[in-house]
């Protein structure tokens, strides 16, 4: 049914991979997945893969994200995030691409999910030219890993954002370091 001409079908199929995950029906979803065209029914293998707790789809997941609006980013780092230690382990690799919803998605997941890698690619992005990345990066910083932040650096920059992001996460330290 992943192949059905009908979405409705490749959703419930999707839906139902994770009741009876079978190596041959998981590799069937992922190409599945990478021959989807409409989104509603990408995001339903998308949660089937990350229920199944299937790693491997990473890149395919990554993969999808590519040339979507953000409402549909969002929606995918969402899922993609709740592998958290799997996508750790994808950090080296993904960590050195250009692309900003490549960089988005490890933001999110490092927001999400404690990890050496993922807070080491936090404090890379912070100052990426890019201030979307940047932002989230920073935020993502403050609020789980507030005590790797330096707080003397952001508290007088230029970033009025930033600023307020620092004096904020100086709250979740103990009282003596804040």
């Amino acid at each position: 049914e992943l192949a059905a001409h009908d979405p409705r079908r490749r959703m419930r199929a999707a839906a139902r991979v994770p009741l009876v995950a079978t190596p041959g029906l998981v590799t069937a979803l992922v190409r599945a997945l990478e021959a989807e065209r409409r989104r509603p029914v990408k995001l339903f293998m998308a949660a089937a893969l990350a229920s199944a707790g299937e790693g491997a789809a990473i890149p395919t997941l990554v993969d999808a994200l590519r040339g979507e609006p953000e409402w549909f980013q969002g929606r995918l780092r969402g899922i993609v995030a709740g592998l958290g230690d799997e996508l750790a382990s994808f950090v080296p690799m993904l960590a050195g691409r250009p692309e900003k919803d490549i960089q988005l998605l490890l933001v999110h997941a490092a927001g999400r999910h404690p990890s050496t890698a993922l807070r080491d690619y936090l404090v890379a992005r912070v100052d990426s030219p890019d201030r979307d990345v940047a932002h989230a990066a920073f935020r993502a910083l403050t609020s789980r890993y507030a005590a790797s932040v330096d707080h003397a650096r952001w508290l007088v920059h230029d970033d009025f954002l930033a600023r307020n992001l620092a004096a904020e996460s100086l709250g979740t330290l103990p009282t003596a370091h804040s």
